[in-house]
């Protein structure tokens, strides 16, 4: 039954894969790096009560992003592209004491993203673009740890790949990027030896070889005042080393 599952969704890649390209490449300017920034802070403060006598507790919701993009094309076959994905968040919230006084409670995490991606195309006029790629992703705290410690860019994963690659689509308005190839990848992640308040840290790694597939698609909606983008990627580990 699995296997049935397996073979068609490999029927339905190669499928896609086939597909005539949509549209052709849209022009960039040879040797000259394109940059685009954007910086995102959210916040959100609010009171609660659960009785008529007042007592209102606090909580405060916040999170900070940070997307880069940096691309240039060499010539007219060599396109290098880079793009980076930084996101933290937490929520604080108040509770009372046994006194009844308000205190702040530590914060909760809810958003810590770190991700790097930089892909190197050479561009064919056959639209099939052989590719080599490197891929880095971590979390700035993590906080797994039952005793409450933390530890800074913690796991990381390294992820060397290579392979071939398509623009289905290339405009202005829209863009649809598929890459299909092999990836090697390196998982790395430290974790307390002894019971706290001890900091020491051991680290250990495990690597894997894996199949990939990765699409990328990006639309403008309202005119120009709004990007919506997307990543699709699927892995499929067929050789592991290291726990």
């Amino acid at each position: 039954m699995h296997r049935a599952h397996r073979i068609g969704f490999a029927l339905v890649i190669m499928a896609a894969l086939a597909l005539p390209a949509l549209a052709q490449d849209d022009e960039i300017p040879i040797g000259e790096w394109q940059s685009q920034y954007e910086i995102g802070v959210n916040m959100l403060q609010s009171s609660y009560s659960n009785n008529w006598n007042g007592g209102e507790k606090g909580s405060l919701v916040w999170a900070g992003n940070f997307d880069a993009r940096l691309e240039k094309q060499y010539n007219e076959h060599l396109n290098w592209r880079n793009t980076l994905k930084l996101a933290y968040g937490q929520t604080h919230e108040q509770d009372r004491d046994d006194s009844g006084a308000l205190y702040w409670k530590k914060p909760d995490k809810t958003d810590d993203i770190v991700d790097l991606d930089s892909l190197l195309r050479w561009q064919k006029k056959s639209g099939w673009d052989p590719y080599v790629g490197f891929g880095f992703r971590s979390m700035f705290d993590d906080r797994s740890d039952m005793e409450g410690r933390s530890i800074f860019m913690n796991p990381m994963s390294f992820k060397p790949s290579a392979g071939i690659s398509r623009k289905f689509i290339n405009t202005d308005e829209r863009k649809l990027l598929t890459r299909l190839g092999v990836a090697y990848i390196y998982n790395s992640r430290s974790f307390f030896t002894d019971p706290a308040p001890d900091v020491t840290t051991q680290r250990e790694g495990s690597s894997e070889m894996a199949a990939e597939l990765i699409t990328e698609y990006m639309t403008n909606a309202l005119g120009d005042n709004l990007v919506w983008e997307s990543k699709l990627t699927f892995i499929m580990p067929f050789l592991y080393t290291g726990k």
